[in-house]
């Protein structure tokens, strides 16, 4: 199962995915936990393109190959082979982030990296993605007062992120061919937060077989 966090800069999305990780590993779960871009020795390398503040000559264009560089890089040597597995993968952003950054806040167009994304990722589309949604400007706050990397993109203007959200905003209200967006308020406080995210993702593995629910539990005992 793929699970993906979505959201605008300063969501808490990896705060959220390393404490969900932590709970489910306390059940017994084979978790895998990734970041885009980012996750192999190889995307690693692709992450520093887009990321470097020093790059503010790089072409739009450039900026979402490098990001797809990444992907594929990822999908191919990690996150394919745990899915065939049967393992359970909690990802920090995927393909989502590609159509609200680069395909609407970019202006290189939806529907063509949505194409795109098809190929960088073999067509594996995220079983449940978790958008985490606050303010931009509060994100913005936080991302300036934290101790998290401050890249090139976190520096762009703010009609830009302005620009983000509503594009996530969109995807979770037009998601009606897969339904595999969940909303979660993330302006409040990392408790209140984490409470929504885990009851989201317990009930779908639930749902899904992954693990029991406590009512079945009760009733054996």
């Amino acid at each position: 199962m793929l699970i993906t966090f979505e959201g605008p800069e300063g969501s808490g999305k990896s705060t959220q995915i390393q404490k969900l990780t932590n709970a489910l590993r306390d059940r017994g779960l084979d978790i895998v936990q990734l970041r885009e871009p980012g996750g192999t020795k190889i995307s690693d390398q692709f992450r520093v393109i887009p990321h470097d503040l020093a790059n503010d000559k790089l072409s739009t264009w450039a900026e979402a190959w490098a990001y797809q560089g990444a992907r594929a890089q990822l999908y191919e040597e990690v996150i394919t082979p745990s899915l065939n597995q049967g393992k359970i993968i909690l990802c920090d952003r995927s393909i989502d982030s590609t159509i609200a950054y680069q395909g609407f806040a970019r202006g290189l167009g939806c529907v063509r990296l949505d194409e795109i994304n098809k190929i960088s990722t073999q067509s594996v589309i995220p079983d449940l993605t978790i958008f985490f949604d606050l303010p931009v400007e509060q994100g913005l706050h936080r991302r300036q007062v934290g101790e998290g990397e401050w890249n090139r993109l976190d520096a762009e203007a703010l009609e830009f992120h302005q620009n983000v959200r509503y594009a996530y905003l969109t995807m979770h209200n037009h998601d009606k061919v897969d339904g595999r967006w969940r909303y979660v308020d993330a302006s409040r406080g990392i408790d209140e937060v984490y409470a929504d995210v885990r009851r989201i993702v317990e009930s779908e593995l639930t749902s899904r077989g992954f693990i029991e629910s406590i009512c079945s539990s009760k009733e054996r005992r």
